[in-house]
């Protein structure tokens, strides 16, 4: 990034509006007093369950963007889990990874998610890369191509055993919902 430009991160937000506010408000606060000319947010996904608030999150991340700020949207593994669910997927895996608390939120039935929020879940990245930073909600193997690595590859925290296979491309870091790893 320009010396010029300021980036965010938000990892996982996980139903919780009242500390997405107070993040929000020392972003805009760190930023008014930066004297640059780019601001970037980048939320890394997992914005649903296991907080209370899942419905109100999304309600704010579509309906008050931070006014003059590039933002960008990741999906994490439980947006995933989610949307599955709501196209006929595997409910009870959902629910017990969170997605009680989700379903609450929309006054206990999955029927009352608002299209407009099934759209901005699809709508969720997998990734975003800017000059010197990529970022991804959890992991990626940077030996593979992108297109190539499946969704759970690029959700799960691990990979088989308990190896970390978050790695960076060379002079660049790499930012996930867990860690930062340096070149």
């Amino acid at each position: 990034m320009p010396a010029d430009a300021r980036v965010y991160v938000i990892g996982d937000i996980h139903g919780r509006f009242d500390l997405l506010r107070r993040l929000r408000a020392q972003i805009i606060e760190d930023a008014a007093g930066a004297g640059v000319s780019r601001k970037v947010l980048v939320h890394l996904g997992d914005y649903v369950d296991r907080g209370d608030s899942s419905r109100q999150v999304i309600d704010l991340l579509i309906d008050e963007p931070l006014e003059g700020f590039e933002t960008v949207f990741l999906s994490g593994n439980h947006e995933a889990m989610m949307l599955d669910s709501i196209a006929g997927g595997d409910l009870d895996f959902w629910l017990t990874c969170g997605g009680f608390d989700t379903v609450g939120s929309y006054d206990g039935d999955i029927e009352k998610i608002p299209l407009e929020h099934i759209d901005f879940l699809k709508g969720c990245r997998k990734h975003w890369q800017c000059d010197s930073h990529f970022f991804v909600h959890a992991n990626y193997r940077s030996e593979l191509s992108l297109a190539s690595q499946s969704d759970p590859e690029t959700w799960n925290h691990q990979s088989s055993g308990s190896q970390p296979v978050l790695r960076s491309s060379p002079g660049s870091n790499t930012t996930s919902g867990n860690a930062s790893a340096p070149a």
